[in-house]
């Protein structure tokens, strides 16, 4: 298994993007969670531009995100939803170091991402380790996009290995 940028720790995640150039990801995403926990009940947080998007934004491609760069919370709300219990104890069901693979797992990540924040990557590769998870770490030279283009060989060589049969190093 491969995971690159990988959201692991989702209030972390959400700070980040509000406010950033990648806040529609943070926009989107909440219209996922909606759609997977229906009782967080997402409109009864939402001001009007909040229930336009809402309503017209359910099954947008990932390309949208950008068209919300610098966007912030509040200009979608009434109040913050991330605030509520509900959506706290759905966050941390969510978390990726709550429940470890079973499978040796190469995780990489740009020590420029702005999307995603290096050190809650780094976080989830030390939840993993001491699961006892076989880690392999890589960090690239890049921001979310780039590190993709640039981690590539390495992830194609990963599995490869994995499939020929031989064992993960890990660096844990």
């Amino acid at each position: 298994m491969t995971a690159g940028g990988t959201p692991a720790d989702l209030n972390v995640v959400a700070k980040n993007l509000d406010g950033s150039v990648g806040f529609g990801f943070l926009l989107l995403s909440a219209l996922g969670l909606d759609a997977a926990y229906p009782e967080l009940d997402l409109p009864a947080y939402l001001n009007d531009r909040g229930r336009t998007l809402y309503e017209t934004q359910q099954d947008a491609c990932v390309d949208a995100v950008f068209g919300y760069a610098f966007g912030h919370i509040a200009d979608y709300t009434t109040s913050n939803p991330l605030t509520t219990a509900k959506r706290q104890a759905r966050l941390a069901q969510n978390e990726l170091g709550a429940r470890p693979p079973h499978a040796p797992v190469f995780l990489f990540h740009g020590s420029l991402d702005e999307i995603i924040p290096l050190s809650q990557a780094q976080t989830l590769r030390r939840e993993y380790c001491a699961a006892g998870v076989d880690v392999t770490w890589g960090t690239y030279v890049g921001e979310h996009v780039t590190t993709l283009a640039f981690s590539a060989g390495d992830v194609v060589n990963y599995l490869g290995d994995r499939f020929a049969g031989r064992p993960a190093r890990s660096s844990c």
